[in-house]
C-alpha cells in the first residue's frame, strides 16, 4: 500500500504540475493577445529606474527605433509635447492616478501610441511601481484625420451651394441643412 505520504506528494505534485499549465496558457493568451492588438506593456521602478518590457513591446520599440535600454528619461525625449508628457507622468506617480496618454506624437514621424499606466504598491517588496501599456495607435489617428478632412471638404461644397439644399438620411433625419437657409429663415 502507498504511504498517505507519497499520496500527498503525488496530489501537490498533480496541483503544481497543472498550475504551472494554466499559468503557460495564460502567458501564451496574453503574448498573442498583445501581439494582434499591437500593445505591449512595462514595469518601470521610478525610484531606482529598473525597466522590464514585455517581449511584444521590445518588438514595438524595435520596429519605431525606440531604445529603452537607455531609460525612460530618454524616451520621454523621442516625442512632441515634451514637458507635457514628463509633467504627467510625475502627476501620475506622485498622486497616484490612472495615467491615459492619447495620441503621443513622436518628434519628426507620424508615429501615434496610446499609453495607460497606474503606480502599484508592491506587497512583497514594499517597491513602487509603475505598470503600464503603450499601443501603437497610428492607423486610427491618421483614419481619423483622413475622415475629418473629408468631412471638412464636403461641407464646405455644401456650405456654398445655393440656399433651400438639405440633406436627409433615409429616415428622413435631417442630416445636413444650408447655413443660408437658416440665416434667411426659410
Amino acid at each position: 500500500f502507498p504511504s498517505h505520504d507519497s499520496q500527498v506528494n503525488n496530489s501537490m505534485a498533480q496541483t503544481i504540475a497543472e498550475q504551472t499549465s494554466d499559468i503557460q496558457r495564460i502567458a501564451f493568451n496574453l503574448q498573442k493577445a498583445e501581439h494582434i492588438a499591437s500593445i505591449g506593456n512595462f514595469v518601470w521602478n521610478p525610484i531606482s529606474g529598473a525597466l522590464e518590457l514585455s517581449p511584444q513591446l521590445i518588438q514595438i520599440c524595435k520596429e519605431y527605433n525606440i531604445d529603452f535600454q537607455k531609460g525612460v528619461h530618454f524616451v520621454i525625449e523621442l516625442f512632441e509635447d515634451t514637458e507635457e508628457l514628463r509633467s504627467q507622468i510625475l502627476h501620475a506617480i506622485s498622486t497616484r492616478e490612472k495615467l491615459r496618454l492619447e495620441r503621443m506624437k513622436m518628434k519628426g514621424r507620424d508615429v501615434y501610441l496610446l499609453m495607460e499606466g497606474q503606480i502599484v504598491e508592491n506587497d512583497k517588496s514594499d517597491e513602487t511601481l509603475f505598470f503600464g501599456v503603450i499601443q501603437v495607435v497610428t492607423e486610427r489617428v491618421l483614419s481619423e484625420r483622413q475622415n475629418m478632412e473629408q468631412k471638412n471638404f464636403y461641407e464646405a461644397i455644401l456650405n456654398n451651394l445655393p440656399p433651400d439644399i438639405v440633406v436627409f438620411d433615409k429616415d428622413t433625419k435631417y442630416l445636413f441643412i444650408n447655413p443660408c437657409d437658416i440665416v434667411t429663415g426659410k
